[in-house]
């Protein structure tokens, strides 16, 4: 398994990430390891442990081992705040993402909130443009919408449609919406082209039908 080779078997980090792991595949894990052993032991990098990180995380969540998954993200941001290198950034912007993404599954999501905030005002300091995770501004834009803070509101939910991931199409869309139903209140047209995107259609007509906007191509 990738692991057996990415870390140094028997280190910290090595073995706190093969816990996360199913036992099938700790098995495997094993064997790679046991090979991996004759070979010259080479320190890993600070990039490449969170780079597994990562990859086992993803893994987790693929599988719906959510428990698991929050586990594995909460022990991957307590690694990130012992590093201060700047070349994780890119690396660490995904890892604020499904540690996010982990807790939202299972709506737990509220007990993060503090770290969320202060991950994002590190981000910030840093001026670590990937960091500034586009959840934490869909978040941001909503309860500055309660808040009849529309102007504010508008630019966080343009900026989280902006930096969401392209394959994350449902997030886009509520971004989108969200972004729209503040410039309606606003006093502004959305342009034509909004509705068009794939997905907005069927999220806007219920909301915006008695707003009177044509939908249709």
């Amino acid at each position: 398994m990738f692991l057996g080779f990415a870390l140094a078997p028997g280190s910290e980090a090595h073995q706190r990430l093969s816990s996360y792991l199913p036992k099938d595949d700790q098995n495997d894990m094993e064997v790679d390891t046991a090979s991996s052993a004759t070979q010259t032991t080479v320190k890993h990098s600070p990039e490449l442990e969170i780079y597994c990180y990562l990859l086992v995380l993803i893994f987790l969540i693929d599988q719906k081992k959510y428990n698991e998954a929050k586990a594995c993200s909460s022990a991957s941001i307590a690694r990130l705040k012992n590093l201060n290198r700047r070349t994780v950034d890119v690396l660490a912007s995904r890892l604020y993402f499904f540690y996010s993404l982990s807790y939202e599954l299972t709506d737990e999501l509220s007990d993060i909130r503090g770290n969320l905030l202060a991950l994002h005002r590190v981000a910030t300091l840093r001026h670590d443009e990937l960091g500034q995770f586009c959840r934490y501004l869909f978040y941001l834009g909503k309860i500055r919408t309660i808040q009849l803070e529309y102007t504010d509101a508008k630019e966080s939910l343009l900026q989280a449609a902006r930096k969401a991931p392209v394959a994350a199409l449902g997030f886009r869309v509520q971004c989108n919406k969200w972004a729209v139903i503040v410039r309606l209140l606003l006093g502004e047209i959305p342009e034509r082209t909004v509705f068009m995107q794939k997905g907005m259609e069927k999220a806007c007509k219920a909301t915006l039908g008695a707003t009177g906007i044509a939908f249709g191509r």
